[in-house]
């Protein structure tokens, strides 16, 4: 009895498993999401917050913020509207200094031309120093043939 029980569940399993495969992918043409016409102020607000915040890396005054909330309101904060707040934040004189802001930061840890000028002398101090020229000579021995171009 047992056995013909666990042999029926296991038929049972393969039967649901292999009848739930799907082999094709359905693409239904045409298929736009409508118009959400039930967005709150608050999510606009989230959205013009985060939005400077991430291009200009500030809040909006008082100004913008009226500005651009006017733009998402004219059809209910639609795709439209959004790629145009984003369009207007891309033009704004404050997106390129953020962005390179961002950017001096994260590739040169917001260092300034001094500090970077001080540690290529630190560096060039250290090349020339005739204790430590002979262990540069030996590593860039040991190191040439890993950078040799290979010939086949």
């Amino acid at each position: 009895m047992g056995k013909y029980l666990i042999l029926i569940l296991c038929g049972t399993l393969l039967l649901f498993t292999l009848s739930c495969t799907k082999t094709e992918i359905a693409v239904v043409g045409d298929n736009n999401a409508p118009e959400d016409y039930t967005i709150s102020n608050e999510i606009k607000d989230n959205f013009i917050s985060k939005t400077f915040l991430l291009l200009l890396g500030r809040k909006p005054s008082d100004i913008e913020y009226t500005t651009v909330f006017e733009i998402l309101n004219r059809n209910n904060c639609s795709v439209a509207d959004r790629e145009a707040v984003i369009d207007l934040l891309f033009a704004h004189p404050d997106y390129r200094l953020w962005q390179y802001r961002q950017e001096n930061n994260q590739l040169l840890n917001n260092a300034t031309a001094d500090e970077i000028a001080y540690h290529i002398a630190e560096v060039e101090s250290e090349i020339n120093n005739p204790d430590l020229s002979e262990v540069l000579i030996e590593n860039q021995k040991e190191l040439q043939p890993l950078f040799a171009p290979r010939c086949p």
